[in-house]
């Protein structure tokens, strides 16, 4: 802020800066006021001050003339560039200059670039100093010694460190703009774990060994008081919570920073640093915490930028980013990739992998990319869903599940068809809970996902070529060979290449019982959907009456699986996603006039209502009523 001072009297005109970090500004014949306006005057005229609207000035006295108009004490005027106040033989101009503040865009930007630069030295800094990289351990077996040990190593580092308050008694630009950073984080945290959902798990690395219990008391009694500031506390879902934050956080932090004590702005930035360092040597930046949160099911890192979630069939910004930019995300991917024993350079940029845990991970990085690496990360529950809980869930009504229970267990062949994220792993799952533990199972997959509580069941997994081109096995292959396993049952995740032939072949030569997945958008859909599979992988122009003939021998029941969005009875601006089983059809027979597949459909799902018997009965009724697995009534 600068403000033009002009003495009618004398002529006199001068222009004086107000410091950042005042806030108040005072006016008046004070001698400790900002700015002293000599003569026989009040000694407090007015002051500027600036708050979450912005700057505004107050008038203390009843003889000011503000922007033309008298403004009795106690009154206010918001200040947008600039504003003339007329006070005796005085007039003053007050501008606003806010270009040194990080509510600017480009500022902000500036700001971030120069934090990665940061950044980047440290982790050089770091990796250079061979004493210092030996002793460093890695993430699950650091010792609090050499955790301790890598954090007073950051602050060594920091005093030279350009920009960065050397003191606590400086600020600067940088260290407000990362000091902002760090709360938002802790804001965001808060937020997250406010969720009853949540359990916490923090990994061990990532707590703070050289705090100082004055400072974090300090810390969480303003991380309180900032949660109201920001009417965090009103009643929205986390995602509008989140949005909340995005959009008034930094304006709120601008006016802010300067009331906050120099040396308690630096020790948010230094926590900052080393929250950074730390995720960049020992984790995976900011998607530590996401993944730490069971009730994320998904996670999209778009670029460092763009963090979303999966939470409930809902996706939803995180909130987080690597503040440290994109090349922190391509670390975090080479980090993945040596864990899973791939590589990921210019030379194979893509990456499709299982973790330790289950996960499965997508990463597409430059030349394939051109909005910043991209990162996917699909998550899977602990514990298995189960039919009880898809019938708790109003996923299918009751003589549904009955009846895909009787089919299991009269081995009849199951497809479970549907779109992009409706469930039919999930739903595979349960239903390989009805197969007798005393059969033999084999499951193939491109990327291991499901899980089989079976205790005889053998696991094959599809693998990519390596670098070389070489090594690739892959689902039909699997398949193949499978056959030779001596199985009961063949479950393929999902039926999506030349796969489909042989799995057709083999559920028409003896392995009845087996089951898979496809995507397609109805059961009419999924006869097109093979024809096209077959047609394109089997290497020769197969008739579609023969392909129709061997679908209708092979496939038995199709359960079809929609997702559908609707609105909050509690929120009507908040859209909700529901997974449910939408029909249930069995094929019958093949109308070789007409050259379709005859479907008979058993249950259906009319409108957002219950899924209901149609009245038809399956073919193979009578047997399951001889053996006891259903009931006529």
């Amino acid at each position: 802020m600068r403000v033009t001072i002009h003495n009618d009297i004398s002529s006199e005109s001068r222009v004086i800066p107000i410091a950042r970090g005042t806030n108040p500004a005072t006016f008046g014949s004070a001698p400790d006021s900002t700015v002293c306006l000599r003569g026989r005057l009040p000694r407090k005229i007015a002051e500027v001050r600036r708050d979450t609207e912005g700057w505004r000035l107050i008038p203390q006295t009843n003889g000011c003339v503000v922007a033309s108009q008298r403004l009795a004490k106690g009154e206010s005027l918001s200040i947008n560039d600039e504003i003339v106040m007329e006070v005796a033989h005085y007039t003053v101009t007050i501008r606003v200059d806010d270009r040194d503040s990080s509510r600017s865009p480009a500022k902000a930007s500036a700001l971030d670039a120069r934090f990665l630069s940061v950044l980047q030295k440290m982790q050089d800094d770091l990796l250079n100093d061979r004493a210092q990289q030996l002793d460093m351990g890695d993430a699950e077996s650091a010792t609090d010694e050499q955790l301790y040990n890598f954090e007073q190593y950051i602050d060594s580092l920091l005093p030279g460190v350009r920009d960065f308050p050397r003191d606590n008694l400086t600020r600067t630009d940088l260290g407000d703009h990362i000091a902002g950073l760090h709360v938002r984080n802790t804001l965001i945290v808060g937020l997250r774990e406010t969720d009853n959902r949540l359990r916490s798990q923090g990994r061990s690395w990532a707590r703070y060994l050289t705090t100082s219990p004055d400072l974090e008391r300090q810390l969480e009694k303003a991380r309180l008081q900032w949660h109201v500031a920001l009417q965090l506390n009103q009643p929205h879902d986390l995602s509008g919570k989140i949005a909340i934050l995005n959009e008034q956080f930094w304006p709120f932090w601008s006016s802010t920073v300067d009331q906050l004590p120099p040396h308690f702005s630096r020790y948010l930035a230094v926590r900052e640093v080393k929250r950074e360092m730390k995720n960049l040597c020992y984790g995976w930046g900011p998607l530590e915490d996401l993944l730490q949160d069971p009730t994320v099911t998904e996670v999209m890192v778009n670029n460092a930028r763009q963090i979303y979630i999966e939470r409930d069939s809902e996706l939803e910004d995180s909130g987080c980013r690597f503040a440290s930019g994109d090349e922190a995300v391509q670390s975090v991917i080479k980090r993945i990739g040596e864990q899973v024993n791939r590589s990921v350079d210019a030379s194979a940029p893509m990456l499709d992998a299982r973790l330790q845990d289950g996960s499965r991970v997508n990463a597409v990085i430059d030349p394939l990319v051109t909005t910043g690496p991209s990162l996917t990360i699909r998550r899977f529950p602990d514990e298995v869903v189960d039919i009880s809980q898809l019938l708790s869930w109003a996923a299918l009504s009751r003589s549904a599940a009955d009846f895909l229970q009787a089919a299991v267990k009269h081995r009849s062949n199951i497809v479970i068809s549907g779109g992009t994220g409706t469930g039919k792993t999930t739903m595979l799952n349960a239903l390989s809970g009805f197969i007798p533990d005393k059969e033999r199972i084999v499951t193939i997959e491109d990327t291991a996902e499901l899980r089989l509580q079976k205790s005889h069941r053998v696991g094959l997994e599809a693998r990519p070529s390596n670098i070389q081109g070489e090594g690739e096995v892959t689902i039909r292959m699997l398949v193949r060979n499978a056959l030779r396993m001596r199985p009961d049952r063949i479950i393929v995740g999902e039926c999506r290449g030349g796969e489909a032939i042989d799995m057709l072949q083999a559920m028409n030569t003896g392995h009845d019982g087996s089951m898979t997945t496809i995507h397609a958008n109805s059961p009419e859909d999924v006869v097109r959907r093979l024809e096209v599979l077959i047609q394109q992988f089997s290497g020769t122009s197969l008739p579609v009456s023969s392909i129709h003939q061997q679908i209708a021998s092979g496939i038995d029941i199709v359960v079809q699986l929609e997702r559908h969005q609707y609105r909050d009875p509690q929120d009507s601006s908040i859209m909700r996603k529901r997974k449910f089983v939408s029909a249930i059809s069995e094929i019958v027979d093949v109308d070789m006039e007409r050259s379709e597949i005859v479907f008979r459909h058993l249950f259906v799902r009319r409108g957002g209502g219950e899924l209901v018997p149609t009245g038809s009965l399956p073919t193979f009724m009578p047997e399951l009523v001889e053996v006891g697995l259903l009931d006529l009534d």
